[in-house]
């Protein structure tokens, strides 16, 4: 075999196919092997073998004749099980949904496979995107590729995992508010969240509409905008700033929270020292609505899922237990998708609607408002990605306030419609990855990419 799939890069495997270095049916071998091989690690719930190599060997037998490929040819995309793959099972990681097959392509799927990519598999997640450590899949938790005992984020857990292992080069995700970002940091890959609605949320089951969106997780930032390119409809490629001017990114007093870890802290030094030595300047910017972010991304988030959710009954849709619709509610949803449907219910209904949810909605603009006045001042927002590395499996939340917080940098980007990015920099004392967190202009999705692969250089 030619091809290494340990250095995992979207960019070396698409020279060496286009090369003819390896052929695209030997290629995709390895990383059906990789999957095979990483199995305990619980990344993917189904592996679309026969399909993967059915369309290995038709793009030899095309590349052969000369024919022209697609922009992806032979690149091996892990899918999120809550992205439509038309014939495939779209559980969700729910017992709501389990063994129920999609009967049509999200909009995504549609871009990936006109664009020749190899659909290699389900990735697991937490329950319907419910969770931040991948523990709440009816199919069991995820491990962290890195140390074993340990979580691998979530709710796209799994997606994160398999690109760490090399068993796909990207995969796609969902980003609630903070799904991709947070289990990028980590697993050590780059995980990004475009624009709100820059990628097409079609065909995906949402867990909060107005926050959800697809997202792209790869070994680097060039493999993500790679795949950028073909899910989103923006019209130019990214401007490298760096050539032309100063690019000053924003930081705030109120990003200090005493729960970061001193290896979080001390390593998003060492990035700010990279970042000034490549010439970039950091300005002071004031966020006072900060610390209420998280609280109000629970708000809505809950209540958007409480309504998201309320189809499910397992007689008009999703599996029925044999019993009415509070039954099957009760078979069906797990412990965390019960918790946060109830909570959105209480938020959301009667009298309490005035009193949590339209005063979040409230928080919601006037946080936008002051992030705004904060990219009227810089081009980019730096944070950690989140308060801690990947912490152990089975831990109690409750008891550790680093992890019910770990979301609160995160959420900004998603009240905000705004990009944003979690880089791999580092590692902690105890060799867990630490990523380093980015938040764009509205658009502004490629010039973050080209901007945030400064820390890969």
């Amino acid at each position: 075999m030619n091809y290494n799939n340990t250095d995992n890069k979207l960019s070396i495997l698409k020279n060496k196919l286009q090369n003819k270095e390896i052929g695209f049916y030997e290629a995709i071998s390895c990383f059906l092997d990789n999957i095979k091989a990483n199995k305990t690690l619980n990344c993917y719930t189904d592996v679309f073998e026969e399909d993967a190599i059915k369309k290995a060997r038709e793009l030899d037998i095309r590349a052969n004749k000369g024919e022209q490929l697609g922009a992806l040819a032979g690149i091996p995309i892990a899918i999120k099980d809550n992205i439509a793959v038309n014939g495939k099972v779209n559980s969700c990681c729910s017992n709501f949904l389990r063994g129920i097959k999609a009967n049509s392509d999200a909009d995504v799927i549609k871009r990936l496979k006109a664009a020749d990519a190899i659909l290699i598999g389900k990735t697991n997640m937490d329950e319907f995107a419910m969770g931040t450590s991948n523990e709440t899949s009816c199919y069991g938790p995820v491990l962290n590729p890195v140390d074993n005992t340990r979580v691998p984020g979530g709710s796209s857990g799994g997606s994160a995992c398999a690109v760490k292992i090399g068993s796909c080069v990207a995969a796609l995700g969902t980003d609630t508010g903070g799904s991709i970002r947070q289990p990028a940091s980590h697993c050590g890959v780059v995980g990004f969240k475009p624009t709100k609605g820059a990628i097409s949320n079609k065909g995906i089951v949402a867990l909060a509409p107005s926050l959800d969106q697809v997202g792209i997780l790869s070994s680097d930032t060039d493999g993500v905008a790679s795949v950028l390119k073909i899910l989103s409809d923006f019209s130019k490629t990214h401007v490298n700033k760096l050539l032309n001017q100063t690019i000053k990114v924003g930081i705030a007093d109120d990003f200090l929270f005493e729960g970061m870890s001193s290896d979080i802290a001390n390593t998003l030094d060492r990035a700010k020292d990279k970042l000034t030595h490549h010439g970039v300047e950091f300005v002071k910017v004031d966020l006072p609505s900060f610390k209420g972010a998280l609280a109000d991304y629970m708000i809505l988030s809950y209540a958007e899922a409480a309504i998201s959710l309320d189809r499910f009954d397992g007689i008009k849709y999703g599996n029925n237990f044999g019993g009415d619709a509070a039954y099957n509610r009760t078979k069906g949803f797990g412990y965390e998708a019960k918790r946060r449907i109830m909570l959105g219910k209480f938020f959301a209904t009667d009298s309490r609607y005035e009193k949590y949810y339209l005063k979040a909605i409230g928080v919601r603009r006037r946080l936008c408002d002051e992030l705004n006045e904060a990219f009227a001042r810089c081009d980019y927002l730096m944070t950690p990605s989140s308060l801690m590395a990947a912490y152990g499996l089975g831990e109690d939340v409750s008891a550790h306030k680093e992890i019910a917080y770990s979301d609160m940098y995160t959420v900004l980007a998603n009240l905000a419609d705004l990009p944003a990015v979690s880089v791999p920099f580092g590692h902690d004392c105890a060799g867990l990855p630490i990523g380093i967190h980015f938040i764009g202009k509205h658009n502004a999705d490629f010039d973050l990419l080209s901007f945030a692969h400064i820390l890969e250089l």
